[in-house]
């Protein structure tokens, strides 16, 4: 490939991904969750180890995937992605 002036563009790979497997997770919501964030219920599973936990809100929620993301050393922020 090269550009319009002719040159050959650096061009950098980087072949780990951004959102790696084992970082996936899923969600399930209760059918019965009344609506609003504070009031979540439901279950949480680690797709790679398969490590689950009921929550009843989205406090229990998000400290579980605080705790297992320290445990597993994944709190680093990818290089590249603006903090939320």
């Amino acid at each position: 490939m090269t550009c319009q002036s002719g040159e050959t563009p650096d061009m950098a790979f980087n072949l780990l991904p951004i959102y790696p497997a084992s970082g996936a997770y899923v969600v399930r919501l209760h059918r019965d969750s009344p609506s609003g964030a504070a009031h979540l219920l439901g279950r949480v599973e680690h797709l790679e180890s398969g490590e689950f936990a009921v929550f009843t809100d989205s406090a229990e929620l998000l400290t579980w995937l605080s705790k297992r993301g320290e445990d597993k050393g994944a709190t680093e922020r990818p290089s590249g992605l603006a903090e939320e």
